[in-house]
């Protein structure tokens, strides 16, 4: 279903970067956090836009989810 879904179609895109109207993949906030908790790298990100654009998109993704089964 993931893989079909438009709505889901870039969730697990490590290169869906924030654009103008979209947020980023949680895969990409995901490996932003990573790379800034755990690996102690360099990102282009404050730890709190990270935590921010990683919320956002979990959140973007369970309410697309929440509203194909019609629970919202």
């Amino acid at each position: 279903m993931i893989r079909n879904d438009s709505a889901y179609i870039k969730s697990s895109k490590l290169d869906a970067v924030p654009t103008g109207k979209y947020g980023g993949s949680t895969a990409y906030w995901m490996t932003e956090l990573k790379r800034c908790l755990v690996d102690k790298e360099s990102v282009k990100y404050s730890y709190e836009e990270i935590r921010k654009g990683a919320v956002e998109a979990v959140d973007r993704e369970n309410r697309t989810h929440l509203n194909a089964d019609n629970l919202t």
